[in-house]
């Protein structure tokens, strides 16, 4: 993965950071208190660093993990060099900078042990909470909205999927599930951010593309296509609601967070191998093969390529994403394409050394282990 260049206030900025936080309880004075449940997400991440950048200053932000070792100082690192402040990104970079004072992280939050919530939830207003990828990951993020509500959450963010209300498959209940927990058990405002899938799905296929020239899938048929959304503007469309101090905005509210244009497997091969200047093609495994791929070299649980490939066979291969509107010109917010998007990321792509023997642990790391 590409570094971010140093930036000349950074080294500074980290310097300053326990200083910031000596100082963070009397800014969060007339400001709101939101909390990213997990930061360690990409959407937390991107969530937390759209905060910073375009709403420093009406909210303070509290990241909170599961483990126990991040400190602020290598949180700041990951926002610093994490994707919206790369590429000579100095403007935005700054911003960030200058509101690292509004932020705090929280470590060792445990949804099972009720007393590490309090740190976690106490004096939070508006949460954003992230589901992990566990089977049972509609019992966790329905446990942490009862362990918010408890500790005097109003507003919650949660995240969800195209098509969910038709409940036909795995990801579509667990993604209902949490809803109604929010709505009927906890009487709570929320608000919840249906997606497509995501652009960072094509990093599963860097070491086939690097080294074969090829990506593997399935739904490789005539009309099948869907609309990848970057997680990215995921994380901005959940900052934009996180700032809102309008409780009636955004209150049971369910947007499509989808990208900007159709596409097939096909057209993404095609962008990727205009991007990285060689021709890139999509062979097509089948459903049944694709799915014993994911388990095997994608490293993928098999509740998990199962619900993705329920996906593809009753959304993605129908066409039906030709239906879909997308919710994220409500929220002000211009999607980034899929090229652009290669743009940022295309040195992943080039060096066949960087490839080797990662797809499976890297998969797993960067792409499957949290959105």
């Amino acid at each position: 993965m590409a570094h971010a260049t140093s930036h000349p206030a950074t080294d500074a900025a980290i310097d300053d950071a326990n200083d910031a936080e000596i100082v963070a309880v009397e800014q969060t004075s007339g400001k709101t208190v939101v909390a990213v449940v997990t930061a360690s997400s990409r959407v937390g991440k991107a969530t937390v660093r759209h905060l910073l950048v375009s709403h420093g200053n009406k909210v303070h932000i509290r990241a909170v993990f599961r483990g126990k070792s991040k400190t602020k100082e290598d949180f700041i690192h990951d926002l610093l060099q994490s994707e919206g402040t790369e590429n000579g990104a100095t403007l935005a970079a700054e911003s960030l900078i200058s509101n690292l004072a509004n932020v705090e992280v929280v470590c060792g939050f445990d949804v099972a042990d009720p007393t590490t919530h309090a740190a976690a939830f106490s004096g939070v207003d508006r949460a954003l909470v992230i589901a992990p990828q566990l089977e049972n990951r509609q019992e966790i993020v329905n446990s942490i909205l009862t362990a918010g509500k408890s500790h005097g959450v109003r507003r919650v963010v949660i995240i969800g999927g195209v098509f969910q209300e038709e409940e036909k498959f795995i990801f579509h209940r667990q993604w209902q599930s949490t809803r109604r927990h929010a709505d009927e058990t906890l009487g709570l405002s929320w608000t919840q951010l249906e997606c497509g899938d995501f652009m960072e799905n094509v990093l599963r296929n860097k070491e086939t593309i690097c080294n074969e020239d090829k990506v593997y899938g399935a739904g490789g048929n005539p009309g099948a296509c869907s609309l990848p959304i970057a997680l990215d503007d995921i994380g901005k469309a959940a900052a934009v609601i996180l700032a809102c101090d309008d409780d009636v905005a955004h209150n049971r509210q369910a947007y499509r967070i989808v990208g900007p244009d159709l596409l097939s497997q096909h057209d993404m091969a095609r962008i990727i191998g205009e991007k990285i200047g060689k021709e890139v093609t999509f062979v097509d495994l089948g459903l049944d093969v694709a799915i014993e791929r994911a388990t095997t070299v994608g490293g993928s649980a098999r509740w998990q390529a199962e619900g993705f490939h329920d996906w593809m066979r009753l959304y993605y291969t129908t066409g039906r994403f030709k239906e879909v509107m997308s919710d994220l010109p409500l929220l002000g917010i211009r999607p980034v394409s899929f090229g652009e998007w290669m743009d940022r990321h295309v040195g992943e792509f080039l060096a066949k050394s960087d490839c080797l023997g990662t797809s499976s642990q890297q998969t797993k790391a960067d792409v499957l282990a949290d959105i």
